[in-house]
């Protein structure tokens, strides 16, 4: 039983695991490919990152909010609202 719900959750796990590994390669390859351009380029790729992956956080985090109300019998108004609100989120974050 044990050993049965220890692969289901690493099943389920997996691809989020992978996702995040990616996500540190690319960053690992945007801080080479920048270092060589200089200090410069680096530094402002810092600064713009500081601000962009917050703002991407947050409307990532206002669309998956609505996800569990998309089960109700008319789903048009959680769509309309959730995008509206992402949208919001977006240009406070820019």
């Amino acid at each position: 039983m044990l050993l049965s719900d220890v692969r289901q959750i690493g099943r389920v796990a997996l691809p989020l695991y992978l996702s995040m590994v990616a996500v540190s390669v690319s960053a690992l390859v945007n801080t080479a490919a920048l270092g060589r351009c200089g200090t410069g380029a680096l530094a402002a790729f810092a600064v713009t990152v500081a601000v962009y992956f917050p703002a991407v956080a947050a409307v990532s985090g206002a669309v998956r909010g609505v996800l569990p109300f998309m089960k109700t019998d008319d789903p048009g108004w959680v769509v309309r609202d959730g995008a509206w609100l992402a949208v919001f989120v977006g240009v406070l974050g820019g």
